[in-house]
């Protein structure tokens, strides 16, 4: 498995592939080739049942592609009272045949 930095994934970036990219993927999901179930959502709450976080969960696969893709990203409202980044997430690719990162 690689861990890839967002400094490295930026630097790396090439803008008209990316939107060719997107755009073939509207494309093949227009045409019936996504596979998108619903997200999953979970709710943190503290003692006082107050909303202090929340993490989602969603994913995709098309069968033009080889891989399928997991995305979780989470919110902690009171994170930034204690140093800590308010959003984390992260984006899992999958191989459609070994299921391996």
């Amino acid at each position: 498995m690689r861990i890839i930095s967002q400094e490295k994934i930026q630097s790396a970036i090439n803008k008209k592939e990316v939107i060719a990219a997107v755009m073939a993927g509207f494309i093949n999901h227009a045409k019936g080739q996504s596979i998108i179930p619903e997200p999953m959502q979970f709710l943190f709450k503290n003692k006082d049942s107050e909303l202090m976080g929340d993490c989602h969960v969603k994913g995709a696969q098309s069968s033009c592609e080889d891989m399928f893709v997991v995305k979780i990203a989470s919110g902690f409202y009171n994170n930034a009272q204690v140093g800590l980044p308010t959003n984390n997430g992260m984006v899992l690719l999958f191989s459609t045949f070994t299921g391996q990162p």
